[in-house]
């Protein structure tokens, strides 16, 4: 497990590596309700502080699409915390139908604020980890008042030494 970095449980590492098919034969034969089940904690994992976690954020997490929209398929629900691990996982697929789901669920403009504390991490955390591509769809579609947050991402984008943030 150690030289691997990835945890010693098959339906563990069946989302990981996307294999929705092993993932669907080990759910069936174990009779798991993948709606209810949680993911232990892993050693393995940056983005889980010792909490439970469902299948469908696992999959989230590690840009999982192929299992992550069974688990939809099969009623598994968004939640807020979704979509951090969506962008964590970075799959702009998985982030786009996250915030498609919390939009119907959530009030739309409570979504779009662009002084959304929740929103302003994930931007900075996409910026520091140099994932333009997600930098530039969570500005477009979250931020209304892109000039008022400029001063804010000045001094992370050369902190991080990522100049197509400012750019």
């Amino acid at each position: 497990m150690l030289e691997r970095g990835e945890p010693n449980n098959e339906l563990l590492l069946s989302v990981r590596h996307d294999d929705v098919d092993t993932f669907q034969l080990l759910t069936a034969d174990k009779h798991i309700d993948i709606t209810s089940i949680c993911v232990p904690y892993s050693i393995f994992e940056d983005y889980n502080e010792n909490v439970a976690m469902s299948f469908l954020n696992y999959a989230a997490a590690h840009g999982s699409i192929k299992c992550f929209k069974y688990l939809l398929l099969n009623h598994a629900t968004v939640s807020s915390a979704s979509f951090y691990y969506a962008i964590f996982g970075g799959n702009i697929e998985i982030i786009k139908i996250v915030d498609q789901k919390l939009s119907e669920i959530e009030n739309k403009e409570a979504n779009s604020l662009p002084n959304n504390p929740q929103v302003n991490n994930y931007i900075f955390y996409v910026m520091s980890c140099h994932k333009n591509d997600l930098f530039e769809w969570i500005l477009n579609q979250k931020f209304l008042f892109k000039e008022k947050l400029f001063n804010e991402l000045v001094p992370i984008s050369a902190a991080s030494g990522n100049i197509y943030a400012i750019t």
